[in-house]
């Protein structure tokens, strides 16, 4: 079966005007992690290994309390083991690179 890790989350440019954005990484719809980031950041995910079967879809969000708000479109990774890569997502308000392995 295959592993997704997660390595690291950057902050280009966050949702929140003041304060830092309280993000939300959900693999194949499960919560794997969250926490708070501000611009400029990058923040340590792992080790986090997520397994799945063939593909994984990843999604960002930002929460204000309960309220989610997706950031940009659902990365799908596929099973083949890769190298190091980076997912973007993005929406007009903010932009996050979220950096990943498949073994």
């Amino acid at each position: 079966m295959p592993k997704l890790e997660l390595v690291t989350v950057y902050c280009e440019r966050q949702q929140d005007i003041t304060g830092e954005d309280e993000l939300r990484i959900r693999v194949n719809n499960a919560v794997v992690w969250s926490g708070a980031i501000d611009k400029a950041e990058s923040k340590n995910l792992g080790p986090k290994y997520v397994n799945f079967n063939q593909t994984a879809d990843v999604e960002v969000d930002e929460m204000n309390g309960n309220k989610a708000k997706q950031i940009g479109d659902a990365v799908t990774i596929r099973s083949a083991k890769t190298a190091t890569q980076q997912a973007t997502f993005k929406t007009s308000g903010a932009h996050y690179e979220l950096t990943y392995r498949v073994s």
